[in-house]
């Protein structure tokens, strides 16, 4: 993988932190979970839709286990289990799905309690952006909404052109942008796909569990380190240095 750190070649990145350079020069964040709990409006945007279509609706359950990965999956997992492998019905919902999302996304107007703070004081040392599976309009205009202009350098979602995580591709160009190799960077999520995501990256993966998954699942799916709260989150991005 081009652009690793030079005492990582030939090496396992993934299983082996201390061959990871000591000093952190970026953050890559995940939004869902991880800076705010969006599970609501997306459980609101999908019921709209399986309504529309003449499905039975989800509860929050449902939601929470499918939120990662990706609108489209989300849409087929959403589907009766009959449904789950008609495209035609898949892609309708999906379409449904992302028109009456866009009328509701925006009803996540605030970020969990101390990310504000968290992301305020990281931000005067670290470049920061923000990856996500949610569809990238969405994401732009949620991050614009929760957060000051100019905290992050880029927001990054899912768009058609480009594989959605735990692809490497878009946490790797955001890295380069914020002028940073792999090794240099943590990717912070909530999820399994998060871990992936930082793995398949090189990259050092900082799992929280205030989100979408508890302590126990996060560790079970390969989480290196979990943070409890945005403020122990800081400490274990401190001590990495």
């Amino acid at each position: 993988m081009d652009g690793l750190c030079a005492d990582s070649r030939g090496g396992d990145l993934h299983q082996k932190k201390e061959r990871l350079t000591d000093m952190l020069k970026a953050l890559i964040f995940d939004l869902d979970g991880t800076l705010a709990h969006t599970l609501p409006a997306i459980a609101e945007g999908m019921n709209l839709a399986l309504a529309e279509q003449g499905y039975p609706a989800v509860d929050e359950q449902t939601v929470y286990e499918f939120i990662n990965l990706g609108a489209r999956d989300y849409a087929k997992m959403a589907l009766p289990e009959q449904y789950r492998e008609d495209d035609a019905r898949i892609d309708a919902l999906y379409e449904a799905y992302n028109r009456h999302y866009a009328k509701v996304y925006m009803h996540t107007n605030t970020t969990y309690e101390g990310v504000q703070e968290m992301i305020a004081q990281l931000g005067k040392k670290y470049p920061m952006a923000v990856n996500s599976n949610k569809q990238d309009e969405f994401v732009k205009a949620l991050v614009a909404q929760l957060f000051a202009p100019g905290t992050f350098v880029a927001a990054e979602g899912f768009r058609t052109d480009r594989a959605a995580k735990p692809d490497p591709a878009v946490p790797l160009q955001l890295a380069a942008l914020m002028g940073a190799k792999p090794c240099e960077c943590a990717y912070i999520g909530d999820s399994d796909v998060d871990v992936k995501t930082a793995r398949n990256a090189g990259m050092h993966a900082i799992d929280v569990c205030w989100g979408y998954r508890p302590e126990k699942v996060l560790y079970d799916i390969g989480a290196e380190t979990v943070a409890h709260t945005p403020r122990e989150l800081i400490s274990i991005i401190e001590k990495t240095e």
